[in-house]
């Protein structure tokens, strides 16, 4: 279940270090806007609650590169940009984090026997010179490629063009083919989503389904869990839920409070919904 964490690093631009909670104090409050009704199926609302698939913003000639991962993580940069207000919760620190959500594409994290992230649009002399500054030493592989080495964790990194390649430091590539189910459950995420995250491996649960969408004004989050026995699901709604206050608290932003959660379940699935409203301008 970290993984999912990810995604409440998302409502504060999920870019700064956790161990930096000073910096991240300065942002701006996120105020909470009126929360929508839940919904009472498993799926909250969302444009593909018609029927009709929808479109990831993952071209699968980058979805292939994670192999046969059970989990998968995605954030479209380009719509975190257009919102406006995210990359401003940046600590200033950590501007060089914020220079380079300016100019990259999308990323990819899948995570199954090995990592492998793909992040499209990255400048590789910029990314170098940001994580540098992050306190990662940096030694040249005799590919061509970076090590990223830090006494938490060692990442390999090999660019081609402006796409880099990023693994743990002994792990490959992805390999293997994408579930069917897990490419299925991609194909419903809604178009208008900024980032996602889908796992169909977790101890109890078949299916975990989180997404996100951003816009000028506000921070949308929605969840859906399908439990393998019953009361897992909303068990795991949940664990996410105190999972994503923590995060928020310890990266130095306001609280989240339960009363903006919105909820529904079943004795084998759950959902959530979370809106959050952004600083005026």
């Amino acid at each position: 279940m970290r993984i999912a964490v990810v995604l409440a690093a998302i409502l504060a631009i999920a870019c700064s270090r956790k161990d930096e909670p000073s910096a991240a104090k300065s942002a701006p409050a996120a105020p909470p806007a009126s929360v929508g009704s839940a919904s009472a199926a498993p799926w909250p609302a969302s444009p593909t609650r018609s029927g009709v698939p929808a479109v990831s913003f993952v071209p699968d000639a980058i979805l292939s590169q994670v192999g046969a991962s059970h989990t998968i993580l995605a954030v479209d940069f380009t719509k975190v940009v257009e919102s406006g207000q995210l990359t401003k919760l940046v600590p200033h620190k950590l501007r060089c984090i914020r220079e380079l959500i300016g100019s990259a594409g999308i990323l990819v994290v899948g995570l199954g026997d090995s990592m492998t992230a793909i992040v499209t649009k990255l400048p590789e002399r910029a990314t170098v010179k940001c994580l540098e500054r992050l306190g990662f030493g940096e030694a040249e592989r005799r590919d061509g490629g970076h090590l990223f080495l830090r006494p938490d964790i060692q990442l390999s990194a090999v660019w081609t063009g402006d796409t880099a390649v990023i693994t743990k430091l002994g792990d490959k590539p992805g390999t293997g083919t994408l579930a069917a189910s897990v490419r299925r459950e991609i194909e419903l995420i809604s178009p208008s989503a900024a980032s996602w995250m889908i796992s169909d491996e977790q101890e109890d649960l078949k299916l975990v389904k989180l997404w996100v969408e951003v816009s000028e004004s506000s921070v949308n989050l929605f969840g859906s869990f399908e439990g393998k026995k019953p009361g897992a699901a909303k068990r795991a709604l949940r664990d996410i839920r105190e999972r994503m206050k923590k995060a928020v608290v310890d990266w130095g932003l306001p609280p989240l409070e339960d009363s903006w959660f919105r909820t529904s379940s079943t004795e084998t699935t759950a959902a959530v919904e979370l809106r959050l409203a952004l600083p005026e301008p």
